[in-house]
């Protein structure tokens, strides 16, 4: 009862109205084919045929059917040999209002298009699912055949795969290509395939991807070899297929193809010896789409001045433009697509090769998308550049006018007449980008324990060259296997992955592409070859190999629940194995994520929606190593520059210098990188905006708005030392009891304003052994402290312990040692005064005095000799140290 609808009724109630009813137009009752799809050979027809008179509209797309034989009742398409998709409409003569729409498909013709499948004639992938297959689009070699899809997952969810059951069979197109493929033009290929089964090896060649100029004959073949085994899970296989670089055993391979005219039908290959049940191979999805041939010609006109083929961006995405290149033919500015036309910034790509002629005009153009304008200057003028509005382009989140190798401008930035004549031919793309969102998509500081540990010896949060960092200790990593029965010898282990994961954090990887890790590690030990089932006890000194260069993967996760870095194809690895290095230092790692080298062809950097966290296997020795984690980072990806200036104050040596961030997007909380500069004689406080900045000006993070230089803060190190210990070391005793070793420190008031905290730290010299005492000085394997410390002056807690003040205003402060064990009174301790100092912009650091190292033997035996007023005082306690110093010798 209503025009065009789709339902139909059987009755309709009698309302005090006359009643129209009108018909409901069925594909299958009222339009028909002779066929769905045929090979698009020339001499090829399908005809489509109504039952009452239309009618007929028609796109024949790229297959440029020509149409013949149309009446009121049918209509017949005839292919030229274009593969490709024709789109019919019918509409009734006795209802203009209802029309039926119908899709008809020629498969694998011997012509061919740029950017478009050889098989489909679509950018759509051929996937089986024609009933007619082997009539179509693929020439069907025995033992090949179409089956029912055996493992459907997310990867190929298609309901029929080819299906190899044999070795050395192949399928390749209907027909053969008339001109054929001219050898230096790239191909991009894709496919899904599952293979397997017991035997199943995974030889070198087991796939073949064949470009065949003499059919049947060895010479003809040109292959790129697969090594695919999966354990029948479907998985894609994508890459371009450079002819010229293709390997056989034809030495006169390319020669031959080249004088013969080209490449004649692609097609794949299986080189395993499969039955195609238990040892198995399935092909689905199949892809073989040519370049573009872009041809330049000369200034004359006439020749050729360059060629270039192109189909993909830098990320893997098909182009949907051309911008020309004026470096390809000197003299040019600009670049028409016929002799003597107008200027075009950007060719769209519709599946044509294209020719560009010279243009010699003063002239620059600018760009948005696929929309273009071209601006002619006259000899001697300049140029003032203009708003994206007056080009009639978008104008929200637009920041600047740029050509890379040329510059930034925004709207209002003049060009004079010589600037002008150095940039003629220059095309600016108009850049987009919100400057309110964050700058960042992942940031990890090293200020919170992490999950996932799973063979580290221990953990910690600590400060560390001034740094906030998560510290990681592996040591002598043996594990509980699953299975109690392999547990019989150790199990050495070069894994100890950490979950990396903030809370609620998830970023597009598309737009946040840059990775940056920053580490220090140190005391990386490796068994020898041959020694991984060696017991502990068993190791010898010469089994261990130090090293000052280790492996270390950082794997990132496209499932929301933090584990799931595994995925069908292999690993998520960003830039796949790094290294990491032991110079003493804190090294920064950047990968460039936007690189498709950078990441994994079967599970790249974009494979899914969302990146969640990372994981990060730190270092790969297997017996015991320390990584120092400063930070882990995602940046937005963009075109501008952060610059730090060193700023370093007149006459100073300069040690080291910052490199800038390049190709960094903007936006809010842009974190300024770890490392830094280094001058002689001077301590670094950080980064400020203005170059004549103090301490308390620093940053660590700005919001980035475009272009920017921040400048490093410097004072003279007259405060970097820790308070002076003078050598000193006596005997407290009292009626409190509180009696020990005491070690004394003077610190001037002139050091001391600038301290965060000042103490003693004391260790066992046979403990300490030939290492330095530190903070860091701990039981291997548990990170359990090794010395004693005490705090004498604390800014945080409120504390200042004072021995004295001297005559100079110097504070002078003590520790003492108590409740030495009688048989430790000939022990050797070692102290060392300490300082902490931090800058309000988070930088921190300690220092720390000079050694020195006495038993409370030896210095009870110093002051007895000494026979003055501290042996007065202490004479009791110390004759007893003595007495039984005496009696245990």
């Amino acid at each position: 009862v209503t025009p065009g609808a789709a339902d139909t009724v059987t009755e309709v109630a009698l309302k005090n109205a006359d009643i129209t009813l009108y018909p409901v137009w069925k594909t299958t009752e009222y339009l028909t084919a002779s066929a769905d799809s045929s090979n698009a050979s020339a001499g090829k027809s399908i005809t489509v045929t109504a039952i009452e008179p239309v009618d007929w509209t028609y796109d024949v797309g790229a297959t440029e059917a020509t149409v013949t034989d149309m009446t009121e009742t049918s209509v017949t398409f005839n292919a030229v040999g274009y593969a490709g998709e024709v789109d019919v409409t019918a509409t009734l003569k006795s209802d203009p209002e209802v029309s039926v729409k119908k899709t008809l498909k020629f498969y694998s013709g011997p012509l061919f298009k740029p950017g478009l499948n050889i098989y489909t004639g679509t950018t759509e992938a051929y996937g089986f699912e024609e009933e007619n297959w082997y009539d179509t689009a693929v020439a069907k070699d025995q033992n090949i055949d179409r089956i029912a899809n055996p493992e459907k997952n997310g990867i190929n969810s298609s309901d029929y795969v080819m299906n190899f059951t044999q070795q050395f069979k192949v399928f390749h197109s209907m027909a053969d290509l008339e001109p054929k493929i001219e050898v230096e033009r790239p191909v991009w290929v894709s496919f899904d395939y599952r293979a397997g089964g017991p035997g199943y090896t995974e030889p070198a060649n087991t796939i073949y991807f064949m470009l065949n100029d003499i059919a049947g004959g060895a010479d003809g073949n040109i292959y790129r070899s697969m090594a695919l085994c999966n354990d029948g899970v479907w998985e894609n296989k994508t890459f371009t297929m450079d002819l010229m670089a293709g390997r056989h055993e034809s030495k006169n391979l390319v020669q031959t193809i080249t004088k013969d005219g080209g490449v004649k039908w692609l097609g794949i290959e299986s080189k395993e010896g499969i039955d195609g049940t238990n040892k198995f191979l399935n092909v689905d999805n199949v892809n073989m789409i040519p370049y573009y041939k872009v041809t330049y010609m000369n200034l004359d006109g006439t020749s050729v001045a360059a060629t270039e083929y192109v189909l993909l961006d830098s990320e893997g995405n098909f182009l949907s433009g051309y911008t020309p290149d004026i470096s390809k033919v000197p003299g040019a500015t600009g670049f028409a697509l016929e002799q003597g036309g107008e200027s075009v910034a950007v060719v769209p790509l519709e599946n044509k090769d294209i020719v560009l002629y010279p243009v010699t005009t003063r002239q620059i153009s600018f760009k948005s998308d696929v929309s273009f304008k071209t601006e002619v200057i006259e000899a001697g003028e300049g140029y003032t550049f203009k708003a994206p509005a007056d080009f009639g382009f978008a104008t929200e989140n637009f920041l600047v006018w740029y050509a890379e190798g040329v510059g930034k401008y925004k709207p209002g930035d003049v060009l004079s007449a010589e600037q002008v004549d150095e940039i003629v031919g220059t095309t600016f793309v108009a850049y987009y980008q919100d400057v309110n969102v964050p700058a960042m998509g992942f940031a990890f500081e090293g200020t919170s324990k992490q999950t996932g540990e799973q063979k580290l010896s221990y953990s910690e949060l600590i400060e560390d060259d001034g740094r906030s960092v998560l510290h990681l200790n592996q040591y002598q990593s043996t594990y509980e296997a699953a299975n109690p029965a392999e547990n019989k010898d150790p199990k050495w282990m070069s894994d100890m992955r950490i979950h990396i994961k903030n809370a609620n954090t998830k970023f597009d990887p598309k737009e946040y592409n840059i990775v940056q890790y920053m580490y220090r590690v140190d005391n990386m030990v490796s068994l020898s070859s041959g020694k991984w089932s060696t017991a502990l006890e068993d190791l010898k000194p010469e089994d261990l190999i130090e090293h000052t260069q280790a492996d270390m993967i950082i794997y990132y996760y496209t499932g929301e629940a933090g584990d799931a870095f595994y995925n069908p194809g292999g690993e998520h690895r960003v830039g796949d194995i790094l290294k990491v290095y032991d110079n003493g230092k804190y090294n920064m790692i950047e990968v460039d994520m936007s690189v498709p080298a950078n990441g994994n062809s079967t599970a790249p950097w974009t494979y899914g929606e969302f990146v969640y966290g990372f994981s990060v296997d730190p270092n790969r020795v297997n017996y015991s190593g320390d990584t120092y984690i400063d930070y882990l980072r995602v940046y937005r990806d963009g075109i501008f520059t952060v610059t730090y200036d060193t700023n370093a104050p007149d006459d100073s040596y300069v040690l080291n210098e910052v490199e800038p961030d390049t190709g960094r997007g903007v936006g809010t909380g842009y974190l300024l990188k770890g490392e830094r500069p280094e001058i002689e004689g001077y301590i670094f406080r950080g980064w400020a905006l203005t170059p004549g900045a103090k301490a308390a000006d620093v940053v660590d993070s700005v919001d980035l708005t475009g272009d920017l230089t921040v400048y490093a803060v410097w004072e003279e190190a007259l405060y970097n030392t820790a308070p002076d210990m003078e050598n000193f070391a006596g005997i407290r005793s009292g009626a409190d009891k509180v009696n020990g070793i005491r070690f004394r420190s003077v610190i001037d008031a002139n050091t001391k304003e600038f301290m965060d905290e000042y103490g003693f730290i004391v260790a066992r010299k046979d403990v300490l052994g030939d290492k330095e005492l530190t903070f860091e000085f701990k039981k291997d394997g548990t990170g359990t402290p090794l010395y004693a410390t005490g705090v004498a002056y604390s800014v945080e807690d409120g504390k200042d312990i004072q021995y004295s003040v001297d005559d100079y205003g110097n504070t002078v402060f003590t520790a003492v040692c108590v409740g030495i064990p009688e048989k430790n009174f000939s022990t050797e301790l070692v102290a060392r005064a300490y300082a902490k100092y931090s800058n309000k912009n988070g930088l921190a650091f300690t220092v720390y005095g000079s050694p020195i190292t006495r038993s409370i033997a030896q210095v009870a035996e110093a002051v007895r000799d000494a026979n003055g007023e501290d042996y007065a005082n202490n004479k009791e306690y110390i004759d007893y140290i003595l007495e039984t110093v005496g009696a245990q010798s």
